[in-house]
């Protein structure tokens, strides 16, 4: 599919990731910033709040596009994969909090948003055929790994020191962008 074929429901979403990859490379620069000491310095910085207003401006962009312009009608709706997704949050909190006994921080919530967004979008893209099977289940096992390279760092983090805790960081990071790099590059390819 070309961009010139593409409906106002593709541009919003290819938008959601574009403004997904300037909100992962701003994270990182922060995340950067943060420790660049080597030790974590937590700044409410006008960085840190355009890594948020980015990450929710994508967000908006990825949700708008995929409940947008016509009734979704897959049998699996978005809404069953919301709520879904909502129950996973709930068991990574509970896991983390009381078997794991990990400080709770943000970064879940953010990577719940992140893989949330990321599935309403190939789904509706799925059903409307701009995104053909082989690509969809390409995009299934690279968020998966994704978001279980992001659940392993997150839990592994405070057990870390040093560089390492940094590195820690970087890492989901860098593989939320490369997913959303893919996503883009498949969605026109």
């Amino acid at each position: 599919m070309s961009f010139r074929d593409f409906s106002l429901r593709d541009w919003r979403i290819f938008a959601g990731n574009a403004v997904m990859l300037v909100c992962s490379f701003l994270y990182a620069w922060w995340w950067y910033d943060a420790n660049r000491t080597g030790e974590f310095i937590l700044s409410i910085s006008p960085l840190l709040l355009l890594v948020v207003l980015t990450g929710l401006a994508a967000m908006v962009l990825l949700i708008h596009g995929s409940f947008a312009d016509k009734a979704y009608s897959a049998a699996f709706s978005l809404y069953r994969l919301l709520l879904c997704c909502a129950a996973l949050y709930a068991v990574l909190l509970l896991l983390g909090r009381f078997v794991l006994h990990r400080q709770l921080t943000s970064e879940l919530f953010a990577m719940m948003l992140w893989l949330s967004g990321e599935l309403c979008a190939l789904c509706v893209l799925y059903e409307e055929g701009s995104v053909s099977p082989k690509k969809c289940w390409l995009l299934i096992v690279l968020f998966a790994l994704a978001f279980t390279v992001g659940l392993v760092c997150y839990f592994l983090y405070f057990r870390l020191s040093g560089a390492a805790m940094e590195y820690c960081g970087f890492v989901p990071i860098f593989c939320y962008a490369v997913v959303v790099l893919i996503f883009m590059l498949l969605q026109v390819l």
